[in-house]
């Protein structure tokens, strides 16, 4: 790219940034694409609460278009926190004192506390979503209606990102075993390949073997994405509404009315 620009032929200018622009459209229709489909999620989870049916997704994905900006903000907003929080805990690991008990405990404590961070900042700004698509609310009252809602209901949502942190780690197992399959047609040809020397076979089993990876782990990423937002919209409804009592609470509840 660098060795292009240096020359001087007005040529290899124009291409790269004719290359740079077809490589910023896509990352533009990527983005909307990606902050449509979720907010057609949101509305079409919040709907099916109220009406118990769901919507067309052609209906609900124009009623999106309204709320991009809304919710590319709080995407933004999310992914910069979520960054600097990442950043925060290699720093603490790298600045860590030698092995020792104080030190793992120091670590540990830390991780609780990121990670406890990350759960507040991910649910108030699911919360703000909730609001600015289902009341219209600007970014900044729906991110403190939010932060509200959040604290009102802090243990039924610990509870449910719990669920869905385990539901995480069950996915990933999952996705790993389907990433080794994937690639199970794609071993046969190699071993053909190897068999006649074919550097052709080999490259065609590579490019199978991905192809079937990427398409299988889009299509179940696809499908728990939605699961996940319409879990999550679900409950922020029901909150909004009629409010929820966690399982803890229930319990302490039955507890001291003894």
């Amino acid at each position: 790219f660098f060795q292009a620009l240096s020359h001087s032929d007005p040529a290899n200018f124009v291409s790269l940034v004719w290359l740079l622009e077809i490589i910023l459209a896509v990352f533009i229709i990527v983005v909307f694409i990606s902050v449509c489909a979720q907010t057609s999620l949101i509305i079409n989870a919040c709907e099916y609460y109220k009406k118990k049916t769901h919507s067309a997704l052609s209906a609900t994905w124009h009623k999106s278009y309204k709320y991009f900006w809304k919710i590319l903000s709080f995407d933004l907003i999310r992914k910069f926190i979520l960054a600097l929080l990442l950043i925060s805990a290699a720093g603490l690991w790298i600045i860590a004192p030698e092995n020792s008990f104080w030190s793992s405990l120091y670590l540990i404590s830390s991780f609780v506390v990121l990670v406890l961070i990350s759960f507040i900042v991910s649910s108030a700004l699911t919360y703000a979503s909730g609001y600015a698509v289902i009341e219209g609310k600007s970014v900044w009252q729906s991110l403190k209606k939010g932060f509200l809602l959040l604290r009102e209901h802090f243990l039924v949502s610990l509870e449910i990102s719990l669920v869905m942190m385990l539901l995480d780690l069950v996915l990933a197992a999952f996705v790993s075993t389907i990433i080794i399959l994937s690639f199970i047609p794609a071993t046969l040809i190699w071993f053909v390949a190897g068999l006649f020397s074919s550097i052709t076979l080999f490259t065609i089993a590579l490019v199978i073997g991905l192809l079937t990876m990427i398409v299988l782990v889009v299509l179940i990423g696809g499908f728990y994405n939605a699961f996940n937002t319409g879990t999550w919209m679900y409950l922020f409804m029901k909150m909004h509404h009629v409010g929820i009592l966690s399982r803890i609470g229930h319990i302490f509840n039955k507890i001291f009315q003894r």
